[in-house]
C-alpha cells in the first residue's frame, strides 16, 4: 500500500516538506540534494530509471548494498519539474526512507503489520509468510495475446499509445519497468516461495480485494475503526491533496498525483484517491460517499489506470446500487456503522442489484 507513509507522518516521524537527505544523509548527492519527501512520494524525483540493476535478494541479505546502489543514482530530469511513474524504484527508495525515518528502524513489512494489518484486521502482507503460501494464487504475467485483445476491445488513441509504449523497450515507461532489480529474478519472485517472502512495496504485496476495500473504507470514513485511529481527518486531507497534475514525463498519464496516490474519477464525476495496479487492479477511497473500493483480478489486461473495462462494469454496478441504497434507507450518508468498512450490507440492497459484484 503505497500510501502507508502517512502512518509515520500521522505519528510525527516523517515530515513531507523535509529533504529526503534529512532522514537518509547518504542520499543527498549526485543531483539528489534538493529532493523532498513530497517529490519522492509524488513521482517527481526523476529517479524512475536506474543505471544498471541489482539482485532483489539483496533486500534480505545485504540491504545496505541496495541503499548504496540507490545513493549512486542520478535523476534523469530536474526533480520537482515533472512527474513520471516510478514503476519499480518507488518502493526501493520509499522503503529505505521509511526505515530511516521510523524511530525503531523497522522494515516496511513490520511497519505495515504492526501499524495497520494487526490493529485493523487487514489481510495484506508485504512479503508473503510461508504459512500463507497455500492461499496465494499463481501469478501469470501479462501476455501479448491479452494485451492485443484488450487494446482492440478498448480501442482508443490512449490504448494505442499504451500498446505502442509497452512494445517499445526504449520508451521511458518500459525502461522504468525494467529498472532497479534484475528482471529474471523479479518476475520469478511472484511464484517462488524463496523470493516472494521478500518485503517490497512496489510489487510484492499479497492480499485480497475485501481487505483493500476495508482499508480504503476506513480512510473514507474518517480514519477510525472500532475506536482505533489509523489516521486523523487532517492526515486524510493531506493524503487527499494533489501535489502535481497534467501530462506525465513518459506521456502515459494525465492525472493528478499525490503522496503515493493517484486521483481518479468515480462514475458520479467526483475524484477519489487511491492506486491502480498492474493488469487492471484498483483500490481507492471515495470520501464523498464514505466507501472504499477494492478490485483484484487474475485475468490480467493491458496496463490500465483505473480504466479496465471489467473493473468499470463492476464499479458502475456498485455505484448504481449505492445510489439506490442511499435513496431507500433512512441511514445518514455514512457507513461507519457497518461491521466491515468498504462493504455494504447486502440484505438492504435493492433486489435489482443483488447480482452485482463489488468488493
Amino acid at each position: 500500500m503505497k500510501c502507508f507513509t502517512c502512518t509515520l507522518f500521522f505519528r510525527g516521524y516523517l515530515d513531507y516538506s523535509k529533504l529526503v537527505s534529512y532522514y537518509w544523509p547518504e542520499f543527498g548527492k549526485k543531483g539528489k540534494e534538493n529532493i523532498t519527501v513530497d517529490m519522492l512520494l509524488s513521482h517527481q524525483a526523476g529517479l524512475s530509471i536506474t543505471d544498471g540493476t541489482i539482485d532483489i535478494r539483496l533486500l534480505r541479505t545485504h540491504p545496505r548494498k541496495v541503499e548504496e546502489f540507490l545513493e549512486n543514482q542520478r535523476p534523469i530530469w530536474k526533480p520537482g519539474t515533472a512527474y513520471s511513474y516510478h514503476v519499480i524504484t518507488f518502493g526501493m527508495y520509499v522503503d529505505v526512507l521509511l526505515r530511516k525515518a521510523d524511530p525503531k528502524h523497522r522494515n516496511v513489512d513490520q511497519i505495515f503489520r504492526e501499524e495497520i494489518a494487526l490493529p485493523f484486521d487487514i489481510d495484506i502482507h508485504y512479503g508473503l509468510p510461508r504459512s500463507e503460501l497455500h492461499r496465494n494464487s499463481r501469478f501469470v504475467p501479462l501476455s501479448l495475446t491479452n494485451l492485443i485483445k484488450h487494446s482492440l476491445r478498448s480501442f482508443s488513441l490512449h490504448q494505442l499509445k499504451i500498446f505502442y509504449t509497452l512494445l517499445n523497450p526504449w520508451s521511458m515507461f518500459m525502461k522504468a519497468s525494467y529498472s532497479g532489480f534484475d528482471q529474471e529474478l523479479t518476475f520469478a519472485a511472484y511464484n517462488n516461495p524463496d523470493l516472494n517472502q521478500i518485503p517490497f512495496t512496489s510489487f510484492l504485496g499479497f492480499g485480497n480485494s475485501r481487505s483493500l476495500a476495508k482499508l480504503w473504507g476506513i480512510l473514507a470514513n474518517g480514519g477510525t475503526y472500532k475506536n482505533t485511529t489509523l489516521l486523523n481527518s487532517s492526515t486524510i486531507n493531506t493524503l487527499g491533496t494533489p501535489l502535481t497534475s497534467g501530462r506525465s514525463k513518459d506521456g502515459l498519464f494525465d492525472v493528478a498525483v499525490g503522496r503515493g496516490v493517484f486521483f481518479l474519477p468515480t462514475p458520479q464525476g467526483h475524484l477519489s484517491f487511491g492506486h491502480p495496479g498492474y493488469g487492471g487492479q484498483a483500490a481507492y477511497a471515495d470520501v464523498k460517499n464514505n466507501v472504499g473500493i477494492g478490485y483484484l483480478t487474475s485475468y490480467l489486461k493491458s496496463f490500465t489506470l483505473g480504466d479496465d473495462e471489467q473493473f468499470l462494469e463492476y464499479e458502475a454496478a456498485f455505484y448504481e446500487c449505492l445510489e439506490k441504497y442511499m435513496k431507500e434507507t433512512t441511514l445518514p450518508n455514512s457507513f461507519s456503522s457497518q461491521k466491515e468498512m468498504g462493504k455494504l450490507d447486502e440484505s438492504v440492497l435493492p433486489t435489482k442489484c443483488e447480482d452485482s459484484n463489488s468488493a
